[in-house]
């Protein structure tokens, strides 16, 4: 078995910052806000292109249910 396709089997997915920020619900500009403002981890490069990781977008995504659940119960 090759190593990189091993090593891919475990790999967290790259998403380009057009398909992270459709998978948020938001644009393009609103993801680069929510990064300068750190709320949403930065980009990493690769090949001089910014990338996202899919977990950082489910986390994301989580952590928001999860903040809009809890204003539920304490209403």
């Amino acid at each position: 078995k090759p190593m990189n396709e091993e090593s891919n089997n475990n790999a967290d997915p790259l998403l380009p910052v057009k398909e992270a920020a459709g998978k948020m619900g938001v644009c393009r500009r609103t993801l680069e806000r929510e990064v300068a403002c750190k709320k949403f981890p930065p980009p990493v490069k690769l090949r001089g292109k910014s990338v996202y990781f899919l977990s950082d977008v489910v986390q994301y995504l989580a952590r928001l249910k999860a903040q809009r659940d809890g204003s539920f119960s304490s209403a």
